[in-house]
């Protein structure tokens, strides 16, 4: 078990993966036994056909190798078609894609090829044996210079950890005894979540439709977005339901579609090999861990548990085939997969038979999420198993964060995780380790050219959201961790660049319209982050005060923009300011509106911070108008 205290470095165990070098033993010892079945027809001297498929046993394309004819370049086209298979196993889990090509180009080379030459056959084995010798002595001398650079590293962090603790812990004094409130950028960039939230269902104008497997998929779109407004009502107006609420509704409920769940009808058939698509049960972690974030998030800010009753939640995979859950069977899933996996990798399958570092994140994140509402321990249970195999199974020695593994063959995708969105995404299921890559990343990422951080990316970004090329996704994943580490120097100097790539929008709400919807809702909700602002979004409990005591519950959007809002359980404090104008809203502005508050005392009478008083109606309502022509703070207190 590794010690918590010595996670700021990286441990000896890192990259040490016993339980995948069980899979890498198996898989070999599969491939030798296949090509060993193809070699039978050569040893025994059987007929052309038998011989020419045996060939096709090595590799995709090989049996074309034996004609050493122009037939042979046959096996270039079967070459790229296995490289596209490859790209589908591990985009869409469509684990009979290769299997197809290699068997299928086995099949069609027997009846290309009249007359096989052993010498053809022997060509294809050298080329087999050169690739395997050729990946042992990479991965030898891989290993050797990882091993150099987690010293080198560690070295790096024994004298660097206290710069990143004491920036933090220097941010967290500077907000000390501070009302959290929205500043004009935060509330421009939430304007972009609410109104996108708040879009009827079949509305998909905003939303990029590109593909519905990978980043660009609009779940993630969606998912994001919820995130935004929970932090932003969690940190900044914990006692404001309105649009906040209304538009986490909005968004767990526009996530049960066809359009959005479509995707696993295709990936439960082709990558598991059975018709039944319910999403929730075996692995798609791409579901579970994302939206059962939303769900624990929206019911651990508000109360609200209407997503948990049996039936609640109808996930429509197509528009015949409906499979009813609730918010419960959601968490359910996460922990009989977490179970199902314990022995194994620990972090379980996205897509079939993939296993991602980052949903795995989320997966545990949301843990984390539902112990906060419901008070129960689950992931202080698995936290520990889970770093270790962490640590061991998806993190190479030299401490880079594998992004996906087989968990069928063991295999990676060759490209780790990007350091520098480590920080943000593990600082709320290990804090520690967060601290340990923020500190890599100012050395290792960043650097200060005269006077001003810079950041050094390695050639041409894509921003993962629209597969389109710009640094701006590289740059918000800085910003976001910068945010979260409390890092504000360094947060604002990302900011800066991001502004000076591309302009943001100029209108009342803020984003980057050449940018897609994923790093747009990101940024939001980055924007929102205060130090370890992420990490209490998911783990600190709202306070029973906040739950139980008044709640502004309704303001005309996008007349009034809620700033913040916060009670002690007998009165309320909000602070307001009016939406700004635009050709779209032309009642936005300053003017009388009228704020709904809810949960107070039946009967009892309210002293108004803004004049008079109101006294709550049975059902413990009442409406308070106000002249609104710039930042106003309102408050109601019990009269007694």
């Amino acid at each position: 078990m590794i010690n918590p205290t010595d996670r700021a470095t990286i441990p000896p165990s890192a990259g040490s993966a016993p339980y995948t070098r069980r899979l890498l033993r198996r898989t070999g010892l599969v491939y030798a036994a296949v090509l060993a079945l193809g070699a039978l027809p050569w040893l025994l001297d059987l007929d052309r056909s038998w011989k020419v498929l045996g060939a096709g046993l090595a590799f995709p394309g090989a049996g074309f190798v034996t004609a050493l004819s122009w037939s042979t370049l046959w096996l270039v086209l079967v070459l790229v078609l296995a490289g596209l298979a490859g790209v589908a196993w591990f985009g869409s889990g469509m684990v009979i894609a290769l299997p197809v090509v290699w068997l299928g180009s086995a099949a069609a080379a027997v009846a290309v090829v009249d007359e096989p030459e052993r010498s053809g056959y022997l060509v294809a084995l050298l080329a087999v044996a050169v690739v395997a010798v050729s990946a042992r002595v990479g991965l030898t001398r891989r290993a050797g210079s990882q091993d150099a650079r987690r010293d080198e590293r560690n070295r790096t962090l024994a004298s660097t950890i206290g710069t990143v603790r004491t920036t933090r812990a220097r941010a967290v004094t500077a907000l000390a005894g501070t009302a959290p409130e929205l500043t004009d950028a935060q509330v421009a960039a939430l304007r972009y979540a609410v109104d996108l939230a708040h879009q009827p269902h079949d509305d998909w104008s905003g939303f990029d439709t590109i593909d519905i497997f990978q980043p660009a998929a609009v779940r993630y779109q969606i998912n994001q977005l919820g995130w935004a407004l929970a932090v932003a009502q969690s940190a900044y107006a914990p006692a404001f339901g309105g649009y906040l609420s209304s538009g986490q509704r909005g968004l767990i409920e526009r996530y049960l579609q066809p359009e959005v769940l479509g995707y696993w009808k295709y990936e439960r058939a082709w990558g598991h090999l059975r018709w039944d698509a319910d999403p929730v049960g075996r692995d798609n972690i791409m579901l579970t861990g994302y939206y059962g974030l939303n769900l624990a998030l929206y019911a651990g800010n508000t109360g609200d548990t209407r997503y948990h009753a049996d039936g609640a939640l109808p996930f429509r995979v197509t528009r015949r085939r409906t499979y009813p859950h609730s918010a419960d069977d959601v968490r359910d899933s996460l922990l009989s997969n977490y179970a199902r996996y314990h022995d194994g990798l620990c972090l379980y399958p996205c897509e079939p038979n993939w296993s991602y570092s980052a949903c795995n994140f989320r997966g545990a994140a949301t843990l984390a999420s539902f112990d906060r509402l419901e008070g129960t321990g689950h992931w202080p249970r698995l936290r520990d198993h889970f770093l270790e195999k962490l640590t061991s199974e998806f993190t190479q020695a030299d401490g880079s964060v594998v992004a996906l593994r087989s968990t069928l063959t063991g295999l990676p995708v060759p490209f780790p995780m990007p350091d520098s969105v480590l920080p943000k995404e593990l600082s709320p299921i290990a804090p520690e380790i967060a601290e340990r890559y923020w500190a890599l990343v100012r050395e290792e990422i960043l650097t200060q050219v005269d006077g001003r951080w810079v950041a050094d990316l390695p050639g041409v970004g894509v921003d993962f959201g629209n597969y389109t090329k710009s640094d701006m996704f590289a740059l918000g994943g800085i910003y976001g961790s910068a945010r979260e580490m409390g890092d504000t120097e360094v947060a604002d100097a990302m900011l800066a660049l991001i502004d000076e790539l591309e302009p943001h929008a100029d209108g009342p709400a803020l984003w980057y319209p050449n940018r897609s919807t994923l790093f747009n809702a990101t940024m939001a909700m980055d924007r929102l982050l205060r130090p370890g602002g992420w990490h209490d979004a998911i783990n600190v409990p709202t306070a029973a005060e906040v739950l139980s005591g008044p709640v502004l519950d309704q303001v005309p959007y996008p007349e009034v923009l809620v700033l913040a809002a916060s009670t002690d359980g007998a009165g309320i404090s909000v602070t307001v300011t009016p939406g700004a104008k635009s050709g779209a809203e032309s009642g936005a502005g300053p003017g009388r509106r009228a704020l709904a508050f809810a949960r107070l005392s039946p009967g009892a009478r309210y002293a108004v911070s803004t004049g008079g008083d109101v006294v709550a109606a049975g059902d413990g309502r009442a409406t308070v108008e106000i002249d609104l022509t710039g930042r106003l703070d309102v408050a109601l207190t019990p009269v007694r």
